[in-house]
């Protein structure tokens, strides 16, 4: 798991106001290594007896989520609306985010299936906010 200290979704920044100036939230993204990685290899027997490493380019159909602990309710109505509109359209974003673990940039569309979820809504905030992805 890794915290990271920014993260945009589209146009919408995961802060207490949605700015890129705001208080930033504090969340998860697991499996982030596969954001970081552009390929991926897959080791093949050769004719001789040895083992050759394929490469191949890897960006698109990884899925990932994004965990915040909690959210205002603000930007939850804007990143739902967001991916609601997009859903509709079928069309992509770019996710970005900067961290102790690396930084990273992808194109991504709203996982069809149950996209965003939510805990428990408590005066305006959004308790254990989850948003999925899939890059394309």
């Amino acid at each position: 798991m890794s915290r990271f200290y920014s993260i945009q979704i589209d146009s919408i920044y995961l802060t207490s106001d949605g700015t890129a100036g705001g208080d930033k939230c504090r969340l998860t993204i697991p499996n982030v290594e596969d954001l970081l990685t552009t390929i991926t290899g897959a080791i093949v027997p050769a004719i001789g007896g040895g083992a050759v490493l394929q490469l191949v380019p890897w960006t698109g159909g990884k899925q990932f989520e994004v965990e915040i602990e909690t959210l205002m309710r603000d930007e939850w109505e804007d990143l739902t609306a967001l991916i609601n509109s997009k859903l509709e359209a079928d069309a992509s974003f770019t996710v970005s985010g900067a961290g102790d673990t690396g930084d990273f940039s992808v194109t991504a569309k709203p996982f069809p299936v149950k996209p965003f979820s939510a805990q428990r809504f408590i005066n305006g905030r959004i308790i254990g906010a989850n948003f999925k992805f899939i890059t394309v």
